[in-house]
């Protein structure tokens, strides 16, 4: 063999050797990208996994409503205990009017003295829509172990009545931002869509950031701001005690007419944007908000009553003012309400004594006690 063809099988030699060595320091390169890429996920799951135990634990400790308010909450969780009740149930449901208003101890206690079997159970809370009461009331009769719902008694005010009032088929916003109303109010079929509502579902640190935010802002405000502690605070707002079957008291007495202009002054925005025209048509009033809960009921043979209730004497002349619409127009409207939906109507706007309301528009604990009985009353068909 010749020195030249030495030379090159020595060269070719070299040349494969450094192939292989090249090749090898990609394939080490490659190996130490990939187990970089592992790590860096592994390191990214842990740290969510602790990210998702941190945000159990606080909503564990902090408890945030899961519906609009805490009061929400406890009329949803009533709903359910309410469904070992043996008796027949009567559900009252509407806004904080009705909370108040209506005593269902008292209303109980009338019905044995008359030999009635039915329990009353009041679910009315703040700003509800027809729909977040329709919830209520599904919720109530879905979780019946024993006795059914045998009727409800659902909330009018002169509002209800407004054109532009378009709540019969949509949740309140408040229900919608809630943590638990967002899962049930929103339906999303596409595939990012249900994926959001997939991690909503599963995960606390997607489905309760806001209130994660809210408590990690106060943590850094109550950490790096030295004055905290003097700053002025403002007092948590006080709620009555609520009742076993739901019944939330005010003990306020309004006396003076300052507070009742104030209270006047605090809806007018309310008001102007139901009525922005201050006179209504009356071929253009909506009778269509408590559908959704008629056909519900006639549905489920739940037996159906709307109830008027009582406001200040100077706050329902503001709203006939404001709204154009007279007492007999709204009687007529509320009685036309009732025939549509196969309801019967309780009319006790007008039965009140001089020191029964907390403000303008809520009944305090002695108005309560005064209308419970009469609602106790005319209800005797309708509780049998």
């Amino acid at each position: 063999m010749s020195s030249q063809s030495l030379i090159e099988i020595k060269v070719q030699a070299a040349g494969a050797e450094e192939f292989l060595g090249a090749t090898a320091a990609v394939q080490a390169g490659t190996a130490a990208r990939v187990r970089t890429a592992m790590v860096s996920i592994f390191a990214i799951l842990v740290t969510l996994v602790a990210m998702e135990g941190g945000a159990r634990w606080m909503v564990a400790l902090g408890k945030p409503a899961m519906f609009a308010t805490k009061s929400m909450d406890a009329k949803v969780r009533l709903a359910e205990l309410s469904g070992v009740e043996k008796k027949p149930r009567v559900v009252f449901l509407g806004s904080s009017i009705m909370t108040r208003a209506v005593y269902p101890e008292l209303i109980n206690e009338r019905w044995r003295n008359h030999g009635l079997s039915a329990t009353a159970y009041n679910l009315g809370s703040s700003g509800v829509y027809p729909m977040d009461e329709l919830f209520l009331l599904r919720t109530a009769t879905e979780n019946a172990s024993t006795a059914p719902v045998s009727a409800a008694v659902v909330e009018v005010t002169p509002w209800v009545l407004a054109p532009r009032l378009t709540a019969t088929k949509v949740y309140s916003e408040q229900f919608k931002n809630s943590y638990e109303g967002a899962l049930l109010a929103t339906k999303k079929s596409d595939p990012w869509g249900s994926v959001q509502s997939w991690l909503a579902r599963s995960s606390y640190l997607v489905r309760y950031r806001s209130y994660l935010a809210s408590v990690f802002r106060s943590t850094l405000d109550f950490v790096c701001d030295p004055r905290h502690e003097l700053n002025p605070q403002s007092f948590k707002r006080v709620e009555s005690e609520v009742s076993p079957h739901g019944w939330s008291p005010s003990y306020l007495i309004l006396t003076s007419d300052e507070d009742l202009q104030r209270s006047i002054a605090e809806r007018e925005a309310r008001m102007q944007e139901l009525f922005p025209a201050g006179q209504v048509d009356k071929a253009n009033l909506n009778y269509s908000n408590l559908d959704a809960i008629a056909e519900y009921c006639n549905q489920h043979r739940i037996r159906l009553a709307i109830l008027w209730l009582p406001m200040h004497p100077a706050y329902f002349d503001y709203i006939c003012r404001s709204s154009g619409l007279a007492e007999d127009t709204m009687r007529a409207a509320f009685a036309k309400i009732a025939r549509r939906n196969n309801a019967k109507l309780i009319d006790l706007h007008s039965y009140y004594a001089a020191n029964d309301f907390a403000d303008c528009d809520h009944l305090n604990v002695f108005g309560a006690m005064h209308v419970s009985p009469a609602i106790a009353d005319a209800l005797n068909v309708v509780s049998k």
